[in-house]
């Protein structure tokens, strides 16, 4: 390289350092500038709105008044302009009707001052009023107590028209609402379990969380889901303890805050209305409760951080009103069917806010605040403090480095090519050995050690842990969310294992292989526990908290046992763990070898009888409601020897993918039973042949069974399959076997319906024919008489369907059903699964009632 050339290289380079620098420090500036946020400025927006309605009136929210070809909304809040949602809410909707060429009339219930009959009454008289003199084309409605009041009027005041809610906290009642096919909206998340959450890392020493609420609809939702954290394995060991605020005054609440010291928290739900029926806006019970207590007072909602509160979750409800528009806009305007629309539970947008006041006060610290939490009232930043001394000197010192680089140029250049030599053959070894994500072991390195464990004869044991939900984290978060989270656990076990002198190596996908030297597992060892905590710890996915699990086989090694055999044992121990569920873990005994060899054992039972003869059909006759005569039977598999019941080999035909052979094998069994009978001169009613989602992928399954009616001189209306409720959900493979079924004029009927996977909506695009309901809701019929399954058999009889109830086994249980119209019966009551013989005098019988 000529002189020249140096020359212009390193001018080059101490140009690209002086602008790298630059940059370092612009960043370096922006990183480290806090700007003093004013709390009412983050949380409130400015509206211009000309006045403010009480619960007794209605005011006109139209950016342009008397515009043309504008549609007139009603929106109904139970909020009052007080209230520290009430302008996001609005500002939510001002931002979306001028464009969307909608108008608002807004009636603000404010139910927490009124609610009584009286008021109710009042606010009916008014809507009634409004009514009368305007034309809604719609109605939005913000909180529970509103859309309450909606659906308790909807015939009365609201009939027809399209209704769309938020901000409702109460999801059974949110959900009956959006039973009705002209409602829909966002049932609201009320920050209560991320608050705790928060409050709980800002302080894990934590053995008393104290929440206060009032028994206002927002403060028993609220109540309801705290309380509901008792259930959560995570807050095992604290203390959860409810303060009902309506039933103290505030001297009262005030004497018993005080008592409360280390260990405890309180978090402030929604707490407006004390014992007196006064009612307290949010920066009056925070400045009270903040006041009255020496421990920190966490909260879930907005306002309030300046009077005392340490830090907590806030919702933002501008957006969702937005949403709400124009999910509207696109209802009016035919874009959009209102009946296909679902209710929808989502993570409110909003944010977490500390004071920083608050955090200094109880010595809390920044670092352990979510990621993004806005800090109020912070100080003035080293930038605006420094910035005027530090710049200049950070110029002169960059002077100095300049002239050191000139001077030592080449001898770095030098020192540093060996140096990134050295690096890269580091970086290759590491790559060879090392997870290229976690950083861990990989596979392949562990499995090495542990053969030379082996071969020194040294004892070891190994801890497979397989991580549980990371696909639901890929597919909620995004799969950057999902590395970051194993990594950490990767780092945290890696932690663990080097505790007790071992090593942690990346298995496969979601799983980790602990190798620990020297040690011998116990069956309910320490090392287990801490492993199922690491990964059972609360992880953060940007907005939220979300708790993953894990399960784990550990085996121990043995003297004359290769590595291979141990890590073997490790996955059978694992596999048991996960048949009890997640967040358990086994270690391996010799039974287990026992009883995966009696598995086997099974498999090759009914392999054997699947592949030589071994099955044979019993037929449950079922029968007509009045009249108790024969209308049919279901073919139910057995084994002929008797060595496997259907509990036992069905779910193992499942799980090793037999369902299509023994479909198959069933089917011909029973198809040609009934050409035996129709041979002997009998007339068989129709035989119900089960048929599973599992077989869908069988295409040629009608045709195989048309050739088998063929064969066999059996017509089509001779048999019904009876498919799954499973089988039901809509896939194209469904439709189209259900079109080639009907096609060949074979009758179709629904199984087991009620147990979770269709709905009577669904139900009226599937072309069954009778729906049979499953056992376990006739029998709770019986026991609680629920008008629900009254309901469930009138619907399917206006759906032009016939209803078998199966599980019948008493007098009281068969009267039940005919009192309830069910067509057909099926259960113990009338018959048990019969052989053909048996079945043959069966159908010989004029009526199945039992004598007596």
């Amino acid at each position: 390289m000529s002189s020249r050339d140096s020359m212009a290289s390193l001018l080059f380079t101490i140009a690209g350092i002086i602008i790298a620098i630059i940059g370092a420090l612009s960043l370096a500036i922006a990183l480290t500038r806090q700007i003093r946020v004013n709390e009412e400025e983050v949380f409130q927006r400015n509206l211009s709105v000309s006045g403010v309605a009480s619960y007794d009136q209605e005011i006109s929210l139209s950016p342009v008044s008397l515009r043309k070809n504008t549609k007139k909304i009603l929106f109904l809040s139970s909020y009052d302009p007080t209230s520290a949602y009430y302008f996001d809410q609005i500002a939510g909707l001002l931002s979306g009707s001028d464009s969307n060429e909608i108008e608002f009339d807004v009636i603000n219930m404010d139910s927490l001052k009124h609610h009584s009959e009286s008021d109710i009454r009042t606010i009916e008289r008014m809507v009634r009023d409004l009514l009368a003199e305007d034309h809604y084309y719609g109605l939005i409605v913000a909180d529970d107590f509103a859309l309450q009041f909606v659906m308790r009027h909807r015939d009365d005041f609201f009939k027809d028209l399209p209704v769309i809610f938020f901000g409702v906290q109460d999801f059974e009642f949110g959900y009956e609402a959006a039973k009705d096919p002209l409602v829909t909206g966002y049932l609201e998340d009320s920050n209560v379990s991320s608050t705790v959450a928060m409050a709980l890392k800002l302080l894990p020493s934590t053995r008393e969380v104290v929440a206060i609420y009032d028994n206002s609809l927002s403060g028993q939702a609220e109540g309801k889901i705290f309380e509901s954290l008792a259930q959560d394995p995570s807050y095992e060991g604290i203390r959860l303890v409810s303060l009902h605020y309506d039933q103290y005054t505030d001297e009262e609440l005030q004497k018993i805050l005080s008592s409360y010291g280390d260990g405890t928290i309180i978090l402030l739900l929604s707490a407006h209305l004390d014992k007196n029926d006064n009612y307290h806006t949010t920066v009056e019970i925070s400045r009270t409760v903040a006041h009255a207590t020496s421990v920190p007072v966490f909260h879930n909602s907005k306002g309030g951080y300046n009077n005392g509160l340490v830090a907590g979750r806030t919702t933002f409800f501008m957006d969702i009103a937005a949403g709400a528009v124009r999910t509207m806009h696109a209802i009016l305007d035919e874009e959009l069917d209102l009946s296909t629309v679902s209710v929808s539970s989502i993570e409110s947008s909003g944010a977490y806010v500390a004071s920083y006041q608050g955090m200094k006060r109880f010595g809390l610290s920044f670092d352990d605040l979510p990621e993004g939490t806005i800090i109020l009232g912070a100080p003035v930043s080293f930038n605006e403090m420094y910035g005027q001394v530090f710049y200049p000197m950070a110029l002169i010192l960059v002077g100095f480095l300049l002239v050191i680089i000139g001077a030592r140029l080449e001898v770095h250049k030098r020192k540093r090519m060996e140096s990134d030599l050295r690096k890269t053959a580091e970086r290759l070894r590491f790559a060879n050995e090392h997870d290229s994500l976690t950083g861990v072991y990989t596979r392949q390195q562990v499995l090495d050690k542990l053969n030379e464990d082996v071969t020194n004869g040294r004892e070891y044991a190994l801890v497979l842990t397989d991580v549980n939900g990371m696909k639901g984290i890929n597919e909620t978060y995004g799969h950057s969310v999902g590395d970051r989270i194993l990594k950490d656990i990767a780092a945290e076990l890696g932690v663990l294992a080097k505790t007790y002198g071992g090593v942690v190596a990346r298995y496969g996908g979601d799983a980790f292989l602990l190798v620990l030297p020297g040690r011998h597992l116990k069956e309910s060892d320490p090392i287990l526990d801490h492993v199922l905590e690491i990964v059972g710890m609360a992880r953060e996915t940007g907005l939220d908290t979300s708790h993953i699990s894990a399960s784990l086989g550990a085996a121990n090694s043995e003297s004359n046992a290769q590595g291979k055999d141990v890590l073997s044992w490790t996955e059978t121990a694992l596999a048991r763990a996960k048949e009890r569920g997640r967040s358990n873990y086994l270690l391996f005994t010799p039974k287990m070898q026992m009883e995966e060899h009696e598995r086997e054992t099974e498999k090759s039972l009914l392999l054997d009888a699947i592949q030589h003869d071994g099955l044979m059909m019993v037929y449950q006759p079922q029968v007509d409601t009045l009249t108790g005569k024969l209308v049919g039977f279901e073919a139910l598999a057995r084994m002929k020897n008797g060595a496997l019941g259907p509990g036992t080999f069905i779910p193992i035909a499942e799980k090793n993918g037999w369902i299509r052979q023994i479909g198959r094998v069933t089917t011909e069994l029973t198809v040609r039973q009934i050409g035996q009978w129709r041979k002997e001169g009998l007339d068989p009613p129709p035989v119900s042949i089960n048929f599973s989602a599992d077989q869908l992928g069988d295409t040629a399954y009608l045709s195989f069974l048309q050739d088998l009616l063929v064969a066999y001189e059996v017509p089509a209306t001779a048999v019904r399959l009876e498919i799954t409720e499973s089988l039901c959900i809509q896939n194209r493979d469904a439709e189209s076997f259900f079109k080639a079924a009907k096609a060949m004029h074979i009758q179709l009927m629904m199984d087991d319906f009620g147990i979770g996977y269709s709905s009577l909506s669904t139900l009226s695009t599937i072309p069954v024919d009778i729906v049979k309901v499953d056992k376990s809701l006739c029998y709770q019929y019986s026991v609680n008489k629920n008008a629900f399954f009254q309901d469930v058999i009138a619907l399917v009889h206006d759906l032009g369907k016939r209803v078998v109830c199966e599980g019948i086994e008493t007098r009281q249980e068969y009267e039940n059903m005919k009192r309830l119209h069910s067509d057909y019966i099926q259960g113990y009551y009338f018959g048990k699964p019969e052989s053909p013989l048996h079945a043959v005098e069966t159908m010989r019988k004029e009526t199945l009632f039992p004598e007596g």
